[in-house]
């Protein structure tokens, strides 16, 4: 019953986000991003919260570890995004 629940309430959070928070396409400024970010790291935190106290330290640490490897990776991956397309416009420029 708690997966399920769960499951609803993410599912919940990414429809609030993507259907009403961002409705409008526009370009997003940085205050906006930043406050963004923080929002769902904070969401993140207060479920390692949760873990704790459910779980005990280990479970949370292991989240807490397992949360940062993934940003850590997606930054990454956006590095090598921008990398892939740098070097397209480069190859445009020697047309």
């Amino acid at each position: 019953m708690f997966w399920i629940l769960f499951n609803i309430f993410i599912f919940s959070l990414l429809v609030i986000d993507l259907k009403f928070l961002h409705k409008k396409s526009h370009t997003i400024p940085i205050k906006e991003a930043l406050v963004g970010a923080a929002c769902w790291i904070s969401l993140a935190m207060a479920f390692n919260i949760l873990v704790f106290f459910w779980k005990g330290q280990e479970a949370a640490m292991k989240f807490l570890a397992g949360y940062v490897i993934e940003q850590s990776l997606s930054v990454d991956n956006l590095f090598v995004f921008l990398v892939k397309i740098q070097g397209f416009f480069y190859e445009l420029e020697f047309f």
